[in-house]
């Protein structure tokens, strides 16, 4: 997951440079009986199937003070390659949260990758103020490792998330296929 300070969903699809495979919340029209045209009950195909269906998907979505990208099926969207060009003129941050093994912020100012540590350990010199501010490795603080990350990552570029349980893959979110050389 990665957040983008103010930019436009527009703007990070043109600087990414994908194709739009997807907008989410197009092309629902209901018939008869609650069957939609492509077959499916309830509302068309959910944006996670939409993401899986090839590798390369990034799920780009509107939030206030930015975006939030989501990528399932690879990490492409916490590498340079990828967070640098989003972040010329601001700032953006991503969480990689590895379920076996760490959870790491990625961060970009200005077109330039910063320096931040493991969310588990301590920060070091160098690395933003934030992973002190956030509490990075402090193992006695009552919040999860990945929420730490999360606040730190929202903070960092403003862009405020609610919390429910569809802050991404809203209306209006489009699915783009990262070009061949941005994916892992």
């Amino acid at each position: 997951m990665a957040f983008v300070a103010g930019r436009s969903v527009p703007e990070v699809v043109a600087a990414l440079g994908g194709d739009i495979v997807a907008t989410i919340g197009e092309d629902e029209d209901e018939v008869e009986d609650g069957e939609e045209e492509n077959g499916e009950e309830g509302g068309g195909a959910d944006y996670a199937d939409v993401l899986l269906e090839e590798e390369g998907r990034l799920l780009v979505g509107a939030a206030p003070g930015g975006v939030v990208l989501q990528q399932f099926d690879g990490i492409a969207i916490h590498g340079e390659e990828v967070l640098a060009p989003l972040s010329r003129g601001t700032v953006a941050v991503s969480v990689f949260d590895h379920p076996d093994a760490f959870i790491h912020p990625s961060i970009a100012r200005d077109g330039a990758m910063c320096s931040c540590q493991e969310v588990m350990l301590d920060p070091e010199r160098g690395d933003p103020e934030e992973a002190w501010r956030y509490r990075f490795g402090d193992g006695g603080h009552p919040s999860g490792w990945t929420a730490r990350a999360l606040a730190m990552a929202a903070a960092a570029t403003g862009v405020a998330v609610d919390g429910g349980p569809r802050w991404i893959g809203r209306p209006g979110s489009t699915v783009i296929l990262l070009p061949e050389r941005l994916r892992d």
